[in-house]
């Protein structure tokens, strides 16, 4: 994670984002969380996503709505793998068009 002085965050998701290691990607993007609270824009970076399972996929949409919650943007960067994953699932839309 980075932070700089126009409060932006940018988290990197692992190349295996699958349900054998989630609780990994969990654990990153929840010290992420707690290490940024105040920071009004994020970049989520899954451009190095190999692989990315629909636990994985689940995971991700559950970070983006708590953030927009907030209110966050975030700013999804995705591997042509997250992407395709993502529109097979029907969640492009719902990440803002990765």
């Amino acid at each position: 994670m980075s932070t700089d002085e126009s409060r932006d965050v940018s988290v990197v998701l692992p190349e295996n984002a699958t349900i054998k290691n989630i609780r990994e990607v969990q654990s990153c993007l929840v010290l992420n969380a707690k290490a940024s609270q105040g920071q009004d824009h994020w970049t989520i970076d899954a451009s190095n996503v190999q692989s990315i399972d629909t636990a994985g996929l689940q995971l991700c949409l559950a970070l983006d709505r708590e953030l927009k919650a907030k209110p966050v943007k975030p700013t999804w960067n995705g591997s042509k793998v997250f992407k395709r994953v993502a529109d097979d699932l029907g969640l492009t839309q719902q990440l803002d068009g990765i």
